[in-house]
């Protein structure tokens, strides 16, 4: 064997997998570690005397065995030696080939440090493997592991050798493994009175904590967070100290205002009790009506604040309890009104400005028989094809029903208002007559039916005639308007409803009368100065047309 020739090997590691041991043809002096059909190329050497050490780091996750090969092509055959299986072993040992052996080896679970050593002496050649189970970690002041305190999780740290997470020095984890929150610790404390705040406190016992933990007497029946523990200790907090508690994933957190009162985990939790009417949050009560500290239902005490939502805006409550009242509410004609809850307005008014004499009214409360100085009223009665028949409401007008309305010829506006009146939050049903029907909003509508009527310019107009011409695509009422809706079983022709130049309204009726342009007879043929109450013969032109006055 020369012994000059330059030892020759491999600095680098190289890995192959998947390869099997038999399927490739080695070097001189090749060294080989297959685990299953994996294997990895340690290096090789000639025949000159030398020892060179190679370090290598395996993570074993399961217990795996090793096969080590110290592999010569000069040889035919390799000899395996059977036997010496180990598994977790803290201590190193030696595993040593000659003469072109194989071993083989068992690992448990854990990390361990391979040291090669290439001895070529004479005779034989000898490769030596040093294993060292891998107990100390390294790990960085930033990546230490945390451990869990009263209020916080413990997280492991990373070792910077092995990129294992461990808790110490023994044990592994993954890198989501944490320790739950410890949670105060007041096992056996006194309760210590709190001379400053009222009530009775004890301090945790954990080193470094200082948390207290407070408790108040309660008079029976008072309303009040009661919170019992695992240890059958009861926690109590009165309304009067406005308790508020929450679980923030970790803790359940009491506070007294802004003072914390109280942290525990789910753990030390046997029970929570919530008695105490208030918690400061905006928050919709059964009648509608919005507070700014009560989530309980049925709540009447304890407002700070109390209002209704009008139109989208907050209108404040005369009181914070009992029944809903405001001062004062004013209905704008362009705006319409909406609100979810029904009370009482001390004043409320509405007015508009009406350029024709006739219209429709709906209003959200009770028109009282004296408001007829500006306008008269009028309820659908009876619809036939010759007839027209409508009756003077002279009485108290439910809230929400609507009515044709007729302003005096005198005035272009109408003002209506009322004192301690009931709001209501929808349009009644209003008059119906032979398949027809009023409809009233407080809102503009949407586009309405093809089959219903509109007053405008003191005519009943068909939508459907209206949305025939080229510049309308729908019909729509206003706020605080009515529209006649047709059932689907009436003639949409008939004459006291049908639109066109040779027909006549209703209204076209009252009006030609009032004005003295038609001639009015009673059923005897005798000629009345004026409409009168009862059957009114109509003679305009050549129409003739009966109107009933009730």
């Amino acid at each position: 064997m020369n012994t000059t020739k330059k030892i020759i090997f491999l600095l680098g590691i190289v890995f192959f997998f998947s390869m099997k041991v038999c399927a490739e043809t080695y070097q001189d002096g090749d060294f080989i570690v297959t685990c299953g059909s994996e294997k990895e190329k340690i290096g090789n050497v000639d025949d000159e005397k030398f020892i060179v050490g190679i370090k290598r780091c395996y993570k074993i996750s399961q217990n795996t065995e090793f096969t080590f090969t110290w592999y010569n092509s000069e040889k035919e055959s390799i000899n395996e030696i059977e036997g010496l299986i180990v598994f977790v072993n803290p201590k190193s040992f030696d595993l040593t080939l000659d003469d072109y052996n194989a071993l083989k080896l068992t690992l448990g679970l854990g990390v361990y440090d391979m040291t090669f050593k290439f001895n070529m002496g004479d005779n034989p050649q000898r490769m030596n493997v040093l294993i060292k189970h891998h107990t100390t970690h390294t790990i960085g002041d930033t990546d230490k592991p945390t451990e869990p305190t009263c209020t916080t999780k413990g997280f492991p740290g990373k070792c910077s050798e092995c990129g294992q997470w461990i808790w110490d020095t023994s044990t592994t984890t993954t890198s989501t493994d944490y320790k739950p929150v410890l949670g105060h610790d007041f096992t056996k404390q006194t309760w210590t009175t709190d001379e400053v705040n009222g009530g009775k406190y004890r301090t945790c016992t954990r080193s470094g904590c200082d948390h207290k933990q407070y408790t108040y007497d309660v008079v029976p029946g008072e309303p009040a967070l009661s919170i019992t523990l695992k240890d059958d200790v009861t926690l109590t907090y009165p309304q009067s100290k406005s308790p508020v508690y929450a679980w923030d994933g970790m803790m359940w957190k009491v506070k007294l205002g802004e003072t914390p009162a109280c942290e525990l985990s789910q753990g030390q939790v046997n029970g929570i009790l919530t008695q105490w009417p208030h918690n400061k949050t905006e928050h919709q009560c059964a009648d509608k009506s919005w507070v700014e500290d009560c989530t309980v239902e049925g709540c009447t005490e304890g407002f700070t604040r109390r209002w209704l939502k009008i139109n989208g805006n907050k209108v404040e409550t005369t009181a914070t309890t009992g029944d809903l009242a405001i001062e004062s509410l004013t209905l704008d004609d362009a705006v319409g009104y909406e609100c979810e809850a029904e009370y009482t307005a001390n004043d409320v008014s509405y007015s508009r400005t009406m350029s024709n004499e006739w219209g429709t009214l709906c209003l959200p409360f009770e028109i009282q028989s004296d408001q007829e100085a500006t306008c008269k009223f009028y309820e659908l009665k009876e619809v036939k094809e010759t007839e027209i028949v409508l009756t003077e409401m002279t009485g108290n007008i439910p809230a929400g029903t609507p009515v044709l309305v007729r302003r005096n010829a005198e005035g272009t506006n109408i003002s209506l208002n009322a004192t301690n009146a009931a709001i209501t939050v929808a349009p009644a049903a209003g008059s119906t007559a032979n398949g027809f029907s009023l409809v009233g909003r407080f809102t503009a509508s949407e586009a309405l039916p093809e089959d219903s009527y509109i007053i405008s310019n003191n005519k009943f107009w068909h939508v459907s005639d209206l949305t025939s011409k080229e510049d309308v695509t729908d019909v729509k009422v206003g706020p605080f308007r009515a529209y006649l809706q047709s059932s689907g079983v009436q003639n949409v022709k008939m004459m006291s409803l049908s639109i066109g130049d040779d027909t006549t309204t209703a209204i076209d009726v009252l009006n030609a009368a009032d004005e003295g342009e038609a001639e009015i007879y009673d059923l005897n043929g005798h000629r009345l100065q004026g409409l009168q109450k009862g059957m009114n013969i109509v003679k305009r032109g050549n129409k003739t047309t009966k109107v009933i006055i009730k």
